[in-house]
């Protein structure tokens, strides 16, 4: 992970889908025990069917569409989020 995590309602386009999801939440744990840093939902439907949950690292992001709201506390909050998960990848 390069930079400090997007903030939560940010909206981008990865690798993955031609889809724009919005960032909803970080640090979830997928199959086999691995973490990606960002839990996301189809924008701008949101949630409407746990199928369609994407889980995806900063380093998937091809596209950042619209950036979410920054304040202190969030980018405070960001930094301990990105400290908690370049341990838990150390780990596993």
């Amino acid at each position: 992970m390069n930079n400090l995590l997007l903030p939560i309602g940010s909206v981008v386009l990865t690798k993955d889908t031609n889809k724009k999801v919005v960032i909803v939440g970080y640090a979830a744990n997928g199959k086999k025990e691995k973490i990606y840093d960002y839990i996301a939902l189809p924008y701008p439907e949101g949630f409407i069917n746990p199928d369609l949950i994407l889980l995806f690292n900063h380093t998937n992001i091809t596209s950042i569409i619209h950036k979410g709201l920054e304040t202190k506390e969030s980018i405070e909050a960001l930094k301990d989020i990105n400290n908690i998960i370049k341990k838990e990848r150390q780990v596993n």
